[in-house]
């Protein structure tokens, strides 16, 4: 415990019985204190009641001794895997909450549009997102909001509906394109290359039946 309070650590390995103090008060204090980190207890004193209260306390598996090498590793990796996984849960709904909060307190749209963008990039830990408004007069798209690209992508040239990605418009489905669709899917393949650029997911904005828009997130 001393050292979590410096250090972060994936996962803690406890025993039940200790001399100053129970492995108990050790997953309390760990759940209550390191929601990161995850807890695996042990003991040779294995009884039903123990390993409920442990669980209810935080641990996520509880290994009674004897155990095996093989037994404890597949014990901890399944106890890491779900360490991560309630780690980006918690990282998820912090973003959802923090977007939440800031769309409930501001009517402004661009605010809004941005926050989506940043909130798109951060959860899924891609390169880049954009929101692209379609003018219904021409047919042109216009990029309302972005995240992550660069201003040299961006002033590409003008972009028409009919030749970036045209699949979204067809179908009114999101569409995925990898790297080796571009010549045929883009109207600028090789800016997207030269950005970096290897796949694009296109998703469809409505209002009632009309697409008025595109999210587009870059891998």
């Amino acid at each position: 415990l001393d050292k979590l309070a410096h250090t972060s650590y994936d996962l803690m390995l406890t025993d039940l019985m200790m001399p100053d103090r129970s492995g108990m008060d050790a997953v309390e204090a760990v759940a209550r204190d390191h929601p990161n980190t995850g807890v695996v207890m042990f003991t040779g004193y294995a009884t039903v009641d123990s390993a409920v209260q442990s669980m209810k306390l935080g641990a996520f598996d509880y290994l009674p001794k004897p155990f095996t090498p093989d037994e404890l590793l597949d014990v901890v990796g399944k106890a890491l895997e779900q360490t991560w996984k309630a780690r980006r849960d918690r990282e998820i709904e912090a973003t959802y909450s923090d977007a939440e909060k800031a769309i409930r307190s501001s009517l402004d749209l661009k605010e809004i549009l941005n926050l989506i963008c940043t909130s798109v990039v951060r959860l899924f830990k891609v390169k880049g997102t954009a929101v692209l408004m379609v003018h219904m007069k021409d047919q042109t798209l216009e990029v309302a909001s972005f995240h992550g690209l660069s201003d040299s992508y961006l002033k590409k040239g003008l972009m028409e509906s009919s030749k970036s990605i045209p699949a979204v418009f067809q179908s009114g489905e999101p569409v995925l394109i990898e790297e080796e669709s571009f010549d045929a899917s883009l109207q600028y393949p090789q800016e997207a290359r030269k950005e970096g650029i290897t796949s694009i997911l296109s998703v469809p904005l409505r209002l009632k039946d009309a697409i008025i828009g595109f999210l587009r997130i870059y891998c």
